[in-house]
């Protein structure tokens, strides 16, 4: 949370985040700090006993995602309760397309995070398949 308050999210998302190749010399010192300044953020963040496993990590993506791994549970029984709430997203009268959409995404998503991706065909098929009738 305190990555996305001092607005250094870039740098911890999936996507890398890079320099634009043309960049001064300022903005480049500037990107290095702001880089360096993500990945003290997450150290100073954590235990003091979890730290030693980002000493040799140099990138902020690269230490959040060595947290994921060790602390984000990947069983079965997390797995299959994930996929029994994507097959159960139902779209309400009061719910839009799009907010529907996205609450399946972000199902799908999070079913992908933890270790199960889901085709998407099969993705397409649960958004049609819960649309209430008048629309279907």
């Amino acid at each position: 949370m305190q990555i996305l308050n001092l607005g250094l999210i870039e740098f911890v998302d999936k996507q890398k985040s890079v320099l634009d190749a043309e960049a001064i010399k300022a903005d480049k010192q500037k990107f290095e700090l702001r880089k360096a300044k993500a990945l003290s953020t997450i150290c100073l963040s954590i235990d003091e006993n979890l730290k030693s496993n980002v000493y040799n990590i140099d990138a902020p993506a690269a230490a959040l995602q060595e947290f994921e791994i060790v602390f984000e549970p990947r069983s079965k029984p997390r797995i299959g309760a994930l996929k029994i709430k994507f097959l159960h997203i139902l779209c309400f009268p009061s719910d839009t397309i799009s907010s529907y959409i996205r609450k399946i995404s972000q199902a799908s998503k999070d079913l992908e995070n933890a270790g199960k991706v889901i085709p998407e065909d099969e993705i397409a098929f649960q958004m049609l398949t819960n649309l209430p009738r008048p629309i279907r």
